[in-house]
């Protein structure tokens, strides 16, 4: 059918309809996949970049995930970005930079907009399944800069984020490196998460976030 359509639709008319195509249902860029692979299980994307700085990464998607106006960008070799079934990503830039980064999710979860999730320096971001982000969040693996010592030695390694099931996280909150959260944890909008909270079933919040509430679900 789309072989005898381009036999007998002109070059300006086959131009005019990818226009509209792309206006209505989104343009999506991929650069760099000669020596990286990207395999997905039939994702729904529209106005998303994927972009390969490097050789030896590679993006697995499950089924039924949705990406609107995503940005994947990897620089470097030999990371990943593993990412399960049904999730929403909605305005989502996925950031990596150095060697053997990992970024993984799991199945269920809602990113509503504005959200950067950050991998650097060899370090993991793991989120678990059924959680839900609002927007203006940040999650990050690393300080951007580095702190030295007067010996002139680095005081500030990037370091893994651990994310459990069930996690909801309010607006405009600030995850920092080597943090875990538990299961069934409330965030508080504008909160900063600088140490983990091991309890289950609590709302945290504030600066430094603390637990709150005890009990919840």
């Amino acid at each position: 059918m789309i072989t005898l359509l381009k036999k007998t639709i002109s070059h300006q008319s086959r131009k005019r309809i990818k226009n509209l195509l792309s206006r209505y249902f989104g343009h999506n860029v991929i650069k760099g996949k000669k020596h990286n692979f990207f395999k997905h299980s039939g994702a729904y994307m529209t106005n998303c970049r994927i972009i390969f700085h490097g050789s030896g990464n590679q993006i697995v998607m499950g089924g039924g995930n949705r990406l609107i106006n995503c940005t994947i960008e990897i620089f470097g070799n030999n990371n990943s970005i593993y990412i399960g079934d049904e999730n929403l990503f909605n305005h989502i830039t996925f950031w990596i930079e150095d060697e053997n980064c990992k970024i993984q999710i799991g199945s269920l979860n809602k990113f509503t907009g504005q959200l950067q999730l950050s991998a650097v320096e060899g370090t993991s971001l793991t989120i678990g399944d059924n959680c839900l982000f609002s927007s203006g969040i940040n999650i990050t693996t690393t300080d951007s800069h580095s702190i030295l010592n007067e010996s002139g030695n680095r005081i500030n390694p990037s370091r893994d984020i651990q994310i459990g099931d069930h996690v909801w996280v309010g607006t405009r909150v600030l995850i920092l490196k080597g943090v875990s959260i538990a299961a069934d944890t409330v965030v508080g909008a504008a909160s900063l998460v600088c140490r983990s909270s091991i309890e289950n079933c609590v709302a945290i919040a504030g600066n430094p976030a603390r637990i709150v509430k005890r009990n919840i679900n």
